[in-house]
């Protein structure tokens, strides 16, 4: 579910439209980090059939780079399985791309989609290594942006009170 979830993000989207994906990795990712083997669905959803542009785009773009991917991961190795532990951090780890997809970030969005992908595709083969990677891989990443938007906007506070009070000192002076 992963897997399918992060790629819409991976194709070009307008403005907006990556928060569905992000919400249901989110979702999924809870569901999976409280013990659901299988994901829930609302009943309204799951009888909602979807659209044939969004199987189109899935069945020309996304189908050719995930059989890609699955060549470049393969098969899992004997005895590199990962524990429930390590399974739990992934979806914790799955849940801050979501969150990351969500926000209105040009360009950051396609990121945290591999890693949810990579992630993903870590928990179908059990392969450990690449589960370790994915999850520091989207650390990282979530540091980054996160210290990104943090200093981003003390930047723009500082730089707001120093115009306001450029402002004062020269109405008032």
């Amino acid at each position: 579910m992963l897997v399918i979830f992060a790629l819409p993000v991976l194709v070009p989207l307008p403005p907006g439209l990556g928060a569905i994906p992000g919400v249901f990795i989110m979702f999924w990712a809870l569901q999976r980090l409280m013990g659901r083997a299988t994901p829930w669905i609302p009943l309204q959803l799951a009888a909602k059939p979807l659209s044939q542009s969004l199987i189109n785009i899935v069945t020309t773009r996304g189908l050719p780079a995930l059989e890609r991917l699955e060549k470049i991961f393969g098969k899992p190795r004997s005895g590199t399985q990962p524990s429930e532990c390590e399974q739990k951090i992934s979806c914790l780890v799955a849940i801050g791309m979501g969150f990351l997809i969500l926000l209105p970030t040009p360009f950051l969005n396609t990121l945290p989609a591999i890693v949810v992908m990579l992630i993903g595709f870590s928990l179908i083969n059990q392969n450990r290594r690449l589960l370790w990677a994915s999850n520091l891989l989207g650390i990282v990443l979530f540091a980054l942006i996160y210290s990104g938007i943090s200093f981003g906007r003390d930047f723009i506070i500082d730089e707001f009170e120093d115009f306001y009070l450029d402002l004062t000192q020269t109405t008032n002076g």
